[in-house]
């Protein structure tokens, strides 16, 4: 009697190991130290008829990435040290996707990473890039547009339906949507092994300034059209750091 009983609370305390959460079965280091890493640059897509991409030098990208990541980080992991890190040179945007799906998938990063956590001695590696996902985006009018695949950090701009602005009511032909598609990833520097990796995309329609407005990508200033991505950028960011440590 005494071994079934003993058979029993194995059986159960086995049981109960196996459903435990995976953060408990396959237990890391603590982490005490991450570097940073931003691809971005300042490539922005813009996608209309004919994809291009264009530089928007005025956006920062790489500082507001790092910087909403610091902070959502040490949210989390007040003790770590969090060091920033850019690329070298521009990383145009199929290679960011070609790096962060080598890091998601076998925890592989670029030379020039995985020197600079070792001389920093940083034991984790968050990785930020470009990721791709399908946006669906909504006009002031109820009705779905835009429900296509996107790359990176940039605009959707088309000439089809109709579009209004919920603030003055204008309506016109066409929109134009900034949007963030960005892939997370967190690496374990040493031995090499992926914790987690997320995609994380967000994106909104911008109305027309005044009635039939001719060219959608003129709905917004240079000026405002930075700024909206700088506010998509550290909104994704801080909801993709979020994600990765929950």
């Amino acid at each position: 009697m005494k071994n079934k009983r003993d058979w029993l609370l194995a059986s159960a305390a086995t049981s109960a190991w196996l459903w435990a959460p995976a953060s408990l079965r396959a237990q890391t280091p603590p982490v005490q130290g991450v570097a940073v890493v931003s691809l971005l640059g300042n490539s922005v897509r813009v996608v209309a008829k004919q994809m291009q991409e264009v530089m928007f030098k005025d956006v920062a990208m790489d500082d507001v990435v790092l910087a909403a990541a610091q902070q959502a980080l040490r949210g989390r992991l007040p003790q770590a040290q969090l060091l920033p890190f850019t690329a070298p040179e521009q990383v145009n945007v199929d290679d960011q996707l070609k790096i962060g799906t080598a890091a998601s998938r076998d925890g592989e990063l670029p030379d020039w990473v995985v020197l600079a956590a070792q001389k920093a001695a940083l034991g984790h590696v968050l990785l930020i890039g470009c990721g791709t996902g399908v946006m669906e985006f909504r006009t002031g009018m109820t009705q779905v547009v835009g429900n296509n695949r996107v790359t990176g950090v940039g605009f959707y701009v088309s000439a089809d339906g109709r579009t209004k602005n919920v603030t003055t009511g204008a309506v016109s032909s066409g929109y134009l949507a900034p949007f963030v598609q960005l892939r997370l990833t967190l690496v374990e520097a040493n031995p090499r092994r992926v914790l987690r990796s997320t995609p994380v995309g967000e994106g909104f329609i911008v109305g027309p300034p005044e009635p039939e407005a001719p060219d959608p990508w003129q709905f917004m200033k240079r000026a405002d059209k930075a700024q909206a991505l700088r506010q998509l950028l550290n909104t994704t960011v801080t909801r993709g750091v979020e994600s990765l440590l929950s």
